[in-house]
């Protein structure tokens, strides 16, 4: 993908303030998210509605499908607002240091000995705590009129200091986590500091780094290349850079690509009478039927569609499988899954979920989510959004027709996914279902299975030309 950059146009998607490095911040957050559990009575709700499900046959009603999802909603308002004040960020302002400290400090004494002498009300005890930090413990002697040109020379020297913030705020960090490397770990939290300075070391090169090579840009797919035919039938790559154009192209490209119109046999995709048979409030007895054989194909079929539906049967030896998410499982799954896995930005990040694995309460409630969907078939709204990203499949290639589209989903919804998956390859291992010479995605048939042979085979050629070169 061509990576250029360009002003953002309102994005509404907030950058990641929870990671799991920083303990501080995943603290902060699993207190600020019991809160908002405690305040809105999630987990009891939450059980009352698994217990209504569980008592109607894991049958979700148009009514228990709205509860559900409000509370789904309200979770995800809970935590996005925990993960916005679990940690501070820079807002643009004087980064800290003690130097600078220390101006502040001198400022706010001066200005509130002024106010003093102008017998406004002012907090003695304010008053006793900066002189104590600014070691000026004569300065209530002064006149009005020096306390003016103190806080006039302060005000230079201020400004003075201020140009140089960024550079005195590195070397406070500097000295800082020279000290800290120097002292053996006495404890985990000296250790836990040391790394937590690290951390902010690191972010503010970055950012030092964000503002030098452009202040408010961000990257994404700048340019990309469609194929022409000239007149003469010469081929031609136009390369196209304005962002709707390029937006437009991928989305055409993705929708001719996986679009059934274009096999060998003109058949949409689910198109009548297979459309009804399989959506419609007997969706689930025809797939049954289907897959016992009672199922009657329609006439009309073309015969490539019949001829797969006809191979959709159960084993002789069928027993069906029943999934559920307990909070062992689920911890056990985010406990195994990386942080910065990419997920759609309308859910919750991983991160998320991997620091709620800490709380069993949390953790036993995306438990309960999960379960819930899994158990009923039930859809949950804020499951229904996905994005497409188009990425080249060899560098420096920006031709859609060799681009490769990744789909992203919501994490909870990753994870049902996962688990269904990782079942069904359980069952078909366990019932020999699948072909011996199948491989990859398998724990016992890797895709790099046969490539032993394949090497020997070379190994054998390279050997007998050297032998044939040297006679």
């Amino acid at each position: 993908m061509a990576l250029g950059n360009f002003t953002p146009q309102g994005s509404t998607f907030k950058p990641r303030k929870l990671t799991l490095l920083d303990k501080r911040s995943v603290k902060r957050y699993l207190q600020l998210v019991h809160w908002g559990y405690e305040e809105y009575g999630i987990p009891s709700r939450l059980t009352k509605l698994n217990q209504r499900i569980e008592s109607n046959g894991r049958q979700m009603s148009p009514s228990l499908a709205r509860k559900y999802n409000c509370l789904h909603r309200q979770m995800y308002v809970i935590r996005r607002q925990a993960e916005d004040n679990c940690c501070t960020t820079s807002s643009g302002k004087v980064p800290w240091s003690p130097k600078l400290q220390g101006f502040w400090d001198r400022l706010s004494l001066w200005k509130l000995l002024l106010k003093g002498c102008k017998r406004c009300h002012v907090s003695s005890g304010k008053v006793r705590r900066l002189m104590k930090k600014t070691r000026l413990c004569t300065v209530w002697k002064k006149t009005t009129a020096e306390l003016d040109v103190a806080l006039a020379a302060e005000r230079r020297a201020y400004k003075q200091a201020k140009r140089q913030a960024t550079q005195l705020r590195r070397d406070f960090l500097t000295v800082q986590t020279t000290d800290a490397k120097k002292k053996k770990w006495k404890s985990q939290k000296a250790h836990d500091r040391f790394l937590w300075l690290r951390r902010m070391k690191q972010r503010e090169e970055a950012r030092r780094r964000r503002r030098a090579q452009q202040k408010g840009s961000t990257g994404g797919l700048r340019a990309i290349q469609m194929e022409e035919q000239l007149p003469d039938g010469t081929p031609q790559l136009r390369t196209i850079t304005d962002r709707a154009l390029v937006e437009e192209g991928c989305m055409q490209e993705n929708a001719a690509r996986y679009d059934q119109t274009r096999a060998p046999y003109i058949t949409p995709p689910m198109a009548e009478p297979l459309y009804t048979a399989f959506t419609s409030a007997q969706a689930e007895a025809n797939s049954i039927a289907l897959l016992e054989g009672r199922y009657s194909l329609p006439d009309l079929l073309d015969p490539a569609t019949t001829a797969f539906l006809s191979h959709c049967r159960f084993h002789k030896d069928h027993v069906p499988v029943h999934l559920e998410v307990t909070t062992s499982d689920h911890v056990y799954f985010w406990s195994r899954n990386p942080e910065d896995k990419g997920s759609e930005p309308h859910g919750l990040h991983n991160g998320n979920f991997k620091a709620a694995a800490q709380s069993p309460v949390i953790a036993s409630c995306d438990a309960l989510f999960r379960n819930i969907p899994l158990a009923t078939g039930f859809v949950p709204s804020n499951w229904r959004h996905l994005m497409n990203f188009a990425i080249e499949k060899k560098a420096g290639d920006f031709r859609l027709s060799k681009m490769r589209t990744i789909q992203l989903m919501n994490s909870e919804a990753q994870a049902n996914n996962k688990k269904s998956g990782r079942a069904a390859m359980r069952y078909a291992e366990e019932h020999s279902l699948i072909p011996d010479g199948q491989c990859g995605s398998r724990n016992t048939r890797p895709l790099i299975w046969p490539c032993p042979n394949v090497w020997s085979m070379v190994s054998l050629q390279v050997r007998l030309i050297v032998i044939c070169c040297d006679c």
